[in-house]
């Protein structure tokens, strides 16, 4: 008989954080692409018991928030300078990455595939840690890496888990009464999830535009210098081999139309985790309000700021330092160079036409109208300076 309980496929409010996967008992639950990309929940009807774990799983669609005000607040650069040349900002990540390794534990976090498709994997040395490193604007598949992280806390290994707000307070449901004594979690500052085929459909384009096979992509190249926000790929050719090309934030529109709101789904416009409550023992991101702080730190390499949420994350911060340079700074700082501290980011104007404008191809177009946007921008700019001197 077919089962018509009530499921996560009936919510409406879905940020694929892949909870529900993690707790179906029968595995009657697989996520399938909406017309624009976005991953959202479909149950097998005939699998389904009507257990209710995947409602009872998914925190997103709640109201309350089992969150933490951040105890402490640092800018923070790593000290091992090849670990912040990989790092998108000042290798935080990197550093209690190191920790916990160095402790025979285990590192989830983004990574892409041989494909360029970004998923949670699991990382034992620090040879496997490398592409787990920078920062991916795509919404990571988290996959069963929840059960994974679960499976190794019973066997007594250390974990340290790294992914978006929603993620980290995904695991922490999957998690339920497991002992988390030697779980370390952090939350990425988060301006909204872009998906798979929105990417790929820019690659494909960049691959005509310069007419080879996109084998690297990193979206914060430090090629010009941290703050210059610069993405940078390789490129292979059967003439010419491979190399690697640096593109410049005016240079293409991947990342200026993520940041301006056009390319994350539609549930990250109202995302409760975008405030100064977090949920991660440790938040993490660049420090973009440094200039504000009086930061005597060195940050042409990268600059991250760093938060300790709770009691573990604060007695952390000794061996933090051992590897960080770190300077506390009032918090309020930090929330004035990154919104998403406060609030969710706002829905662009241009969203609808620009997912369907990649969706169908027409990425050049994208790019030239982002490119006139950019161009009226400046022009008024400098009017209304010229307006404000007379």
């Amino acid at each position: 008989m077919v089962n018509e309980a009530k499921t996560v496929a009936d919510s409406e409010n879905c940020c694929a954080c892949m909870a529900c996967l993690n707790v179906c008992p029968k595995k009657a639950i697989e996520f399938k692409p909406d017309n624009y990309g976005f991953l959202y929940p479909s149950v097998d009807k005939e699998l389904c018991i009507s257990c209710g774990k995947c409602l009872k799983a998914c925190r997103f669609s709640k109201e309350e928030l089992d969150a933490e005000h951040p105890q402490k607040c640092f800018a923070a650069v790593n000290m091992d300078p090849t670990v912040l040349k990989k790092s998108s900002s000042g290798g935080v990540f990197g550093a209690l990455a190191d920790i916990v390794l160095e402790e025979g534990g285990f590192v989830f976090g983004a990574a892409f595939d041989d494909d360029l498709n970004v998923h949670h994997i699991c990382a034992g040395s620090k040879e496997e840690l490398d592409k787990l490193r920078g920062s991916k604007y795509v919404q990571s598949s988290a996959g069963l890496s929840y059960s994974e992280v679960k499976d190794l806390l019973k066997d007594g290994k250390k974990v340290l888990f790294s992914g978006t707000p929603c993620q980290v307070d995904a695991l922490k449901s999957v998690l339920d009464n497991t002992d988390t004594a030697d779980l370390i979690t952090v939350d990425l500052i988060c301006h909204g999830t872009p998906n798979n085929l929105i990417f790929h459909r820019y690659l494909e384009y960049l691959e005509n535009k310069k007419g080879g096979k996109i084998t690297r992509y990193s979206f914060r190249s430090k090629a010009r210098s941290w703050s210059a926000i610069c993405s940078d790929f390789d490129c292979h050719t059967e003439d010419s081999g491979t190399r690697t090309i640096v593109l410049g934030r005016y240079d293409e529109f991947y990342v200026p139309e993520y940041l301006n709101g056009n390319l994350s789904r539609a549930e990250c416009f109202s995302c409760k985790y975008a405030s100064q409550n977090r949920v991660g023992d440790f938040t993490i991101g660049d420090f973009w309000g440094f200039r504000k702080g009086n930061i005597t730190l060195e940050h042409k390499n990268g600059l991250s700021v760093c938060t300790a949420n709770t009691d573990k994350a604060v007695k952390l911060l000794e061996k933090l330092k051992e590897r960080m340079e770190l300077q506390e700074v009032d918090y309020s700082v930090a929330v004035s160079g990154n919104e998403a501290l406060r609030k969710p980011t706002t829905c662009g104007k241009r969203r609808e036409r620009v997912l369907k404008l990649i969706l169908a191809g027409k990425c050049k177009k994208v790019y030239r109208e982002y490119r006139t946007g950019y161009y009226y921008k400046k022009i008024r700019k400098k009017i209304k300076a010229v307006f404000k001197h007379n």
